[in-house]
């Protein structure tokens, strides 16, 4: 699979399985940082929206950007598929070490 778009530069190619995007873009000024816009193919193809969490690594010459694990964005989410029995217990915290109120 090879696709080439030279209007915005953008080079997808599967060789022996493992698929690579390339693209040039330029460092912007957003604020009191810089930013480096995103392509929407990018992200469509990573599966990431607008707010999701990414990590940022650097490494020798090279900024990395990838997705995080997913987590849940909604309390409706988190608890999706749970069909357990949740009983609220008390527990020992230990002898007081402060000024705790007791």
């Amino acid at each position: 699979m090879y696709i080439f778009s030279y209007t915005n530069v953008y080079i997808l190619s599967k060789i022996k399985g493992v698929i690579k995007m390339q693209m040039q873009g330029t460092i912007s000024q957003w604020g009191n940082g810089k930013a480096v816009r995103i392509p929407k193919k990018y992200l469509d193809f990573l599966g990431l929206e607008e707010n999701d969490a990414v990590e940022i690594s650097l490494s020798e010459n090279t900024i990395m950007i990838k997705p995080t694990e997913h987590k849940p964005k909604s309390l409706k989410e988190l608890f999706q598929g749970y069909e357990g029995d949740y009983k609220c217990t008390e527990w020992d915290t230990g002898v007081p070490v402060g000024r705790e109120i007791l």
